[in-house]
């Protein structure tokens, strides 16, 4: 009888950050990186788009490593 492959092949993952993470990383405030990075191609946005009268609005970002060192290269290059 055959063994078969139950685990299927990994494919490299990609290293998420959060913005606590990135703003120690960098030494900013949490606010900055989150503005900095919000728009950002490639990040993870999750939570509600707008705020309304009686909630704030509340983001969870996840930041990969590869979306960091393009800003902080695209920073330090001009």
């Amino acid at each position: 009888m055959r063994e078969r492959n139950s685990a299927p092949a990994k494919e490299p993952t990609q290293e998420y950050l959060t913005v606590q993470q990135v703003a120690d990383k960098l030494q900013f405030t949490t606010e900055w990186v989150i503005q900095m990075f919000v728009n950002e191609p490639g990040v993870l946005v999750a939570g509600n788009k707008v705020t309304t009268r009686d909630k704030r609005r509340r983001r969870v970002l996840r930041i990969p490593r590869a979306v960091l060192n393009r800003v902080v290269n695209r920073m330090t290059n001009k």
